[in-house]
């Protein structure tokens, strides 16, 4: 398994302090190792180039800048879901908000890559909740992030600043890392977001049955 990312904890999970810089040979040692699919106690965890290339309870490598991570666990960076990471600020504030979407003309194809933001301070505060990855997404009925709608009265007729509210299908989501650097996206439109449940019900007009129906003929016609 490649672990790409890796977290160091004591009572919580932090992320590491220092970044591994490229070239540098780097082990983790006396950790416990959780690797996903087992737990390596006393574990040696090498990193070269930025990304790992071996797991295990051996010696680091000679030459090696060692991080003694005893008494603390090794883990993988966690990813964040349904995430406003990068595009939102603060939601009620519309000049810091790049998720929202409010008129139905672009829907599907609104992209949230264009307005993410490397040096939004979520993402430091992310990393110390040891997040390395996040799966953003447009704004949308029933999100289950903080910066998504919470209320389906928004999009029940007229959505805020009194646009129309956004279709069924509310744009597509984007892949960033917590890293430094300006580039944070690793992938623009890795998915189609669409709610369901009661709110997917309240786009469609209120009723469930219409806004499957909706789902399909959308699909059909594509």
């Amino acid at each position: 398994m490649r672990l790409k990312s890796l977290i160091l904890a004591a009572a919580s999970v932090v992320a590491l302090s220092s970044p591994v810089v490229a070239q540098e040979l780097t082990a983790i040692t006396g950790g416990r190792v959780l690797t996903g699919t087992s737990v390596i106690e006393n574990g040696t965890v090498v990193i070269q180039n930025g990304r790992v290339v071996s797991v295990g309870t051996g010696a680091a490598p000679s030459g090696a800048r060692i991080i003694d991570a005893r008494g603390k666990v090794v883990a993988p960076g966690f990813v964040a879901v349904d995430s406003g990471l990068g595009g939102s600020e603060i939601s009620s504030v519309g000049g810091s908000d790049d998720l929202s979407n409010g008129a139905n003309t672009i829907s599907a194809a609104f992209d949230v890559s264009y307005g993410l933001d490397p040096w939004s301070f979520t993402l430091p505060v992310a990393r110390l909740g040891g997040i390395t990855r996040a799966v953003v997404v447009p704004n949308h009925p029933g999100g289950s992030s903080g910066h998504n709608h919470q209320d389906d009265s928004d999009f029940a007729g007229v959505g805020h600043a009194g646009l129309q509210s956004p279709s069924l299908f509310a744009g597509q989501a984007a892949v960033i890392h917590l890293g430094a650097g300006n580039d944070i996206l690793v992938r623009a439109r890795v998915a189609q977001v669409a709610p369901f449940g009661e709110a997917g019900a309240g786009v469609a007009g209120g009723a469930r049955g219409a806004e499957f129906t909706q789902f399909r003929e959308t699909l059909a016609e594509v």
